[in-house]
């Protein structure tokens, strides 16, 4: 079990933004990169990508999230 404490957790309402942003910069993420960015677990950051992936931001292939 990890825990984190709310204060090094990225809030959620700029979640998207940083994800956004990492994966202009780096060209992709796998979702324990962006579990460990958002210092979530990577099941907290199912949703999100999730999201991301439905609303057309963000395309999942092979386990790699890239931006659209």
């Amino acid at each position: 079990l990890t825990y984190y404490l709310p204060a090094a957790v990225v809030p959620p309402g700029e979640q998207e933004a940083a994800v956004l942003e990492h994966l202009r910069r780096e060209g992709f993420a796998y979702r324990q990169d962006i579990a460990r960015l958002l210092r979530i677990t990577p099941a907290q950051c199912r949703p999100l990508l999730g999201r991301l992936v439905e609303e057309g931001k963000v395309r999942l292939e092979n386990q790699r999230y890239t931006l659209l």
